[in-house]
């Protein structure tokens, strides 16, 4: 198989003109039901992906190609799976591997149409819900629609990493071998993160070896959530892993140059990805979770938490807000190092560390353990997952628009990820029963905070949209 994939990257090399042809193909094959299970569609999509970054074939058209790609193999295993599942399922991979089928109706049982979407991201049996959706007879109109949305979701977070490696790759750095070992070394920290992620949060279920060790080692009995009983080890991990590595960052931002070669690449990759039609919608994205939006959401949120009767969340958002900008704000004061030159000033922000970053991975991951917490432990990492989406989409938005180093954009979430954890330590021993709501709660919630959205864009994106422009 190892050959064949050399042999097929070496001819898309060759032939850049059929890249986004490979790019649909791999994600329509990767997503078939039928062989997607076997195919190593993921390792095609990033290494077309990679040369697409490093040739001339634009970021929107890879995109695109892996949308209708990804929602043309859902589509046809769904298709498949309504008419023609009986003989299939007498057929190879399905009579060798029933399981797969047994696990994937038991995950549409449990999560329903959101299945579509979620599933897209679970690994073994991503490619067979399709095919399981329309065994169980789900309504093609809901079952398109949540495909078309994952399918959105979906193609960024497989082809961006290829992409902007391909593009570092080819970036003006002092040595073009520097821009392929770089390439591979952040590629190999991302799989390991990624990895590294799942074991511990596999590792610290309950009842686990791990999560008993480190509940005798750690001694946070005082910290016991009186609700669940759970002591609040994964937030104690969270804040010595992330106070590290900011600390290490910002050693080897102030104590050496190291970094410098890969945020001068980063810039100048984003700055020759920017197009006028992209980036009045990324400065909108950004301007969402920045100065007033920011505070309002916070507000919101705190001010939901309150009306429920859970007042310790509501102080630990606006106590952790409050403390996440102020540090942010005088770190980047003592710190002073600069931002990118020549930059659109846009934003009232620095380089090291964001401020609008750490804001809003506070913000989000905060609400998104408190969400986590009801929820069974074997379902958390859903919620984790789907916050790590818009932090993610939000330093990339900034790295786009030329208001960060990648390691100002780093710094910001490390903090706000400390501050996280900093509030769950503090929140677990108030974490009581709370009562219920009304889901029209809920929507209420929603309808402000999107009243908010739009009142503050209205006012600040037309001015931060022309000194965009002028920049």
């Amino acid at each position: 198989m190892t050959e064949y994939l050399t042999t097929l990257t070496t001819w898309l090399g060759q032939n850049p003109q059929w890249l986004a042809g490979a790019i649909a193909l791999a994600a329509f094959v990767e997503s078939l039901a039928l062989v997607g299970v076997v195919v190593p569609g993921v390792a095609i999509l990033y290494a077309a992906a990679s040369l697409a970054g490093g040739s001339e074939v634009g970021l929107g058209t890879c995109l695109l190609a892996a949308v209708a790609g990804a929602a043309g193999g859902d589509g046809l295993s769904f298709l498949l799976g309504r008419h023609a599942h009986e003989p299939l399922l007498r057929r190879w991979p399905f009579r060798q591997h029933p399981g797969w089928l047994d696990r994937g109706e038991r995950f549409i049982r449990r999560y329903g149409i959101p299945s579509v979407v979620i599933g897209r991201f679970v690994g073994p049996i991503r490619p067979v819900l399709p095919f399981v959706a329309g065994m169980l007879n789900m309504p093609p109109h809901r079952f398109f629609s949540a495909n078309l949305l994952s399918a959105l979701l979906w193609a960024p977070v497989y082809i961006l990493p290829g992409y902007l490696l391909g593009r570092l790759a080819g970036s003006e750095l002092s040595d073009p071998r520097n821009g392929g070992m770089l390439n591979l070394a952040l590629l190999a920290v991302v799989v390991l993160g990624l990895g590294l992620m799942y074991g511990v949060h596999h590792w610290l279920r309950p009842s686990g070896p791990g999560e008993a060790q480190l509940r005798n080692r750690l001694g946070l009995d005082l910290l016991k959530s009186p609700r669940s009983g759970e002591q609040p080890i994964a937030s104690g991990l969270l804040l010595v892993v992330s106070l590290t590595g900011l600390v290490l960052l910002i050693l080897t931002l102030r104590h050496s140059s190291l970094l410098t070669p890969l945020d001068h690449a980063f810039y100048l990759v984003f700055q020759s990805l920017r197009n006028d039609a992209l980036s009045p919608w990324v400065l909108g994205f950004t301007l969402a979770f920045s100065g007033w939006c920011l505070i309002g959401m916070t507000l919101l949120a705190a001010a939901f938490f309150w009306w429920r009767g859970d007042r310790p969340a509501a102080l630990c958002l606006l106590l952790g807000q409050l403390a996440t900008l102020a540090v942010a704000l005088g770190a980047r004061w003592l710190l002073d190092i600069q931002p990118p030159e020549p930059i659109a000033v846009i934003l009232d922000d620095l380089a090291f560390p964001g401020v609008q970053a750490a804001g809003s991975t506070f913000l989000i991951v905060l609400l998104a353990t408190f969400y986590a917490q009801q929820r069974p432990y074997h379902q958390r990492w859903i919620s984790y997952g789907l916050a790590a989406l818009p932090v993610l989409a939000l330093g990339l938005a900034r790295l786009y628009l030329g208001l960060n180093w990648i390691s100002g954009v780093l710094g910001g979430i490390l903090l706000g990820l400390c501050l996280v954890a900093l509030a769950r330590l503090g929140y677990s021993p108030l974490d009581r029963p709370k009562r219920r709501w009304r889901s029209s709660t809920g929507w209420l919630a929603a309808g402000l905070a999107l009243s908010w959205l739009v009142i503050c864009l209205s006012l600040e994106l037309p001015p931060a949209l022309a000194s965009l422009q002028q920049g």
